[in-house]
Protein backbone atom coordinates (compact mmCIF):
# COMPACT_ATOMS: atom_id res chain seq x y z
CA UNK A 1 0.00 0.00 0.00
CA UNK A 2 1.47 3.10 -1.06
CA UNK A 3 2.22 5.59 1.67
CA UNK A 4 -0.89 8.38 0.61
CA UNK A 5 -3.58 5.69 0.69
CA UNK A 6 -2.44 4.75 3.93
CA UNK A 7 -2.31 8.14 5.09
CA UNK A 8 -6.00 8.30 3.72
CA UNK A 9 -7.23 5.43 5.14
CA UNK A 10 -5.66 6.66 8.99
CA UNK A 11 -7.58 9.46 7.83
CA UNK A 12 -10.65 7.53 7.55
CA UNK A 13 -10.65 5.14 10.50
CA UNK A 14 -9.71 8.22 13.16
CA UNK A 15 -13.26 10.02 11.42
CA UNK A 16 -14.88 6.70 11.89
CA UNK A 17 -13.59 6.28 15.82
CA UNK A 18 -14.69 9.77 16.17
CA UNK A 19 -18.08 9.00 15.23
CA UNK A 20 -18.58 6.23 17.47
CA UNK A 21 -19.44 8.16 20.62
CA UNK A 22 -22.21 9.85 19.11
CA UNK A 23 -23.86 6.65 17.75
CA UNK A 24 -23.15 4.63 21.00
CA UNK A 25 -24.85 7.31 22.96
CA UNK A 26 -27.50 7.31 19.98
CA UNK A 27 -27.59 3.34 20.18
CA UNK A 28 -28.04 3.79 24.05
CA UNK A 29 -31.61 5.52 23.48
CA UNK A 30 -32.69 3.56 21.19
CA UNK A 31 -32.06 0.24 23.04
CA UNK A 32 -34.07 2.37 25.92
CA UNK A 33 -36.80 2.65 23.49
CA UNK A 34 -36.55 -0.81 23.25
CA UNK A 35 -37.13 -1.88 26.31
CA UNK A 36 -39.35 0.61 26.76
CA UNK A 37 -41.68 -0.30 23.96
CA UNK A 38 -42.05 3.17 22.94
CA UNK A 39 -39.51 2.35 19.65
CA UNK A 40 -41.07 3.80 16.04
CA UNK A 41 -40.82 2.89 12.74
CA UNK A 42 -38.89 5.65 12.40
CA UNK A 43 -36.65 4.53 15.38
CA UNK A 44 -35.96 1.46 13.26
CA UNK A 45 -34.79 3.20 10.42
CA UNK A 46 -32.52 5.04 12.80
CA UNK A 47 -31.10 1.81 13.72
CA UNK A 48 -30.86 -0.06 10.93
CA UNK A 49 -29.18 3.27 9.17
CA UNK A 50 -26.44 3.21 12.56
CA UNK A 51 -26.23 -0.78 12.18
CA UNK A 52 -25.11 -0.73 8.50
CA UNK A 53 -23.08 1.68 8.76
CA UNK A 54 -20.75 0.42 11.74
CA UNK A 55 -20.91 -2.80 9.72
CA UNK A 56 -20.09 -0.68 6.47
CA UNK A 57 -17.05 0.42 7.85
CA UNK A 58 -15.79 -1.23 10.80
CA UNK A 59 -14.14 -4.51 8.42
CA UNK A 60 -12.35 -2.48 6.35
CA UNK A 61 -10.80 0.12 9.12
CA UNK A 62 -9.54 -2.69 10.93
CA UNK A 63 -12.52 -3.52 13.74
CA UNK A 64 -12.85 -6.95 12.58
CA UNK A 65 -15.10 -8.11 15.47
CA UNK A 66 -17.56 -4.97 15.33
CA UNK A 67 -18.07 -5.35 11.44
CA UNK A 68 -18.54 -8.65 11.92
CA UNK A 69 -21.32 -8.41 14.92
CA UNK A 70 -22.58 -5.15 13.17
CA UNK A 71 -23.18 -7.16 9.78
CA UNK A 72 -25.23 -9.57 11.75
CA UNK A 73 -27.44 -7.39 13.44
CA UNK A 74 -28.12 -5.45 10.34
CA UNK A 75 -29.63 -8.81 9.27
CA UNK A 76 -31.87 -9.28 12.50
CA UNK A 77 -32.74 -5.56 11.84
CA UNK A 78 -34.15 -6.32 8.53
CA UNK A 79 -35.90 -8.84 9.37
CA UNK A 80 -37.22 -7.48 12.77
CA UNK A 81 -38.43 -4.20 10.57
CA UNK A 82 -39.99 -6.47 7.79
CA UNK A 83 -42.16 -9.04 10.40
CA UNK A 84 -42.76 -6.32 13.20
CA UNK A 85 -41.93 -6.75 16.76
CA UNK A 86 -38.56 -7.64 18.25
CA UNK A 87 -37.39 -10.22 21.07
CA UNK A 88 -35.39 -9.87 24.05
CA UNK A 89 -32.48 -11.90 22.20
CA UNK A 90 -32.83 -8.78 19.78
CA UNK A 91 -32.05 -6.10 22.63
CA UNK A 92 -29.51 -8.08 24.02
CA UNK A 93 -27.77 -7.94 20.60
CA UNK A 94 -27.82 -3.90 20.59
CA UNK A 95 -26.39 -4.20 24.04
CA UNK A 96 -23.94 -6.45 22.64
CA UNK A 97 -23.14 -4.02 19.46
CA UNK A 98 -23.03 -1.03 22.35
CA UNK A 99 -19.97 -2.88 24.22
CA UNK A 100 -18.25 -3.85 20.52
CA UNK A 101 -18.49 0.10 20.02
CA UNK A 102 -17.24 1.17 23.03
CA UNK A 103 -14.26 -1.28 22.70
CA UNK A 104 -13.21 0.30 18.97
CA UNK A 105 -13.53 3.78 20.85
CA UNK A 106 -11.11 2.73 23.38
CA UNK A 107 -9.10 0.62 21.12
Amino acid sequence: MNAGLSGKLLEIRGKFVNSLPERKERLIALHSKLTAGTCTANDMDELRFIVHKIHGLAGTLGFTTLGSFAASLELEVNATIEKGGYSNTFCDGVVTLIGHVQDAIDA
